[in-house]
């Protein structure tokens, strides 16, 4: 019983840092995403203005934000890949933990039962060692009975001679 509940709260011990470990990949994915977004939206505007000013040809500055947009989606990808991979750790931890759960709750009915068998054989042994003592009580009071009723002839007996 002690080996399943230490197994379980390591478990829960897992699934907790797993969980803040997904957490961290989350907020990591949502701040690259934000950076690329942003990096798409000042190449959009270098763009734009390029276009105004007459100067559209794609210099060296945009090609390396590009890169760099790119770099970040690969990035973010990575950690998209990272955060499944560590959710279906914390699934199969969770469908482990609840598995215990049930052998420790199967174990612990099953004990039950078997206290309810102890309990049942306790009250039938009381019942008898009851039922011995009472017929021990009258054994002890027939005797005494009885060996008054074999003085009393003995004592005429006695009394004729």
């Amino acid at each position: 019983m002690e080996s399943y509940e230490g197994l379980v709260k390591k478990l829960e011990n897992q699934v907790i840092t797993c969980q803040s470990a997904l957490d961290e990949s989350t907020k990591r994915e949502i701040e690259q995403l934000q950076m690329v977004m942003e990096l798409k939206l000042q190449i959009e505007k270098r763009k734009a203005a390029r276009q105004l000013d007459g100067t559209a040809t794609k210099g060296p500055k945009v090609k390396d934000d590009c890169e760099t947009c790119e770099a970040y989606e690969m990035e973010n990808q990575l950690l998209k890949e990272q955060t499944s991979k560590q959710q279906e750790v914390i699934d199969k931890l969770g469908e482990a933990q609840e598995l215990l759960m049930l052998q420790y709750k199967v174990m612990e009915m099953g004990l039950n039962s078997e206290i309810s068998h102890i309990q049942d054989a306790q009250s039938e042994l009381e019942k008898i060692k009851k039922e011995y003592d009472e017929d021990e009580e009258q054994v002890e009071a027939e005797p005494k009975g009885e060996e008054k009723q074999d003085e009393a002839p003995i004592a005429k007996e006695e009394e004729q001679q």
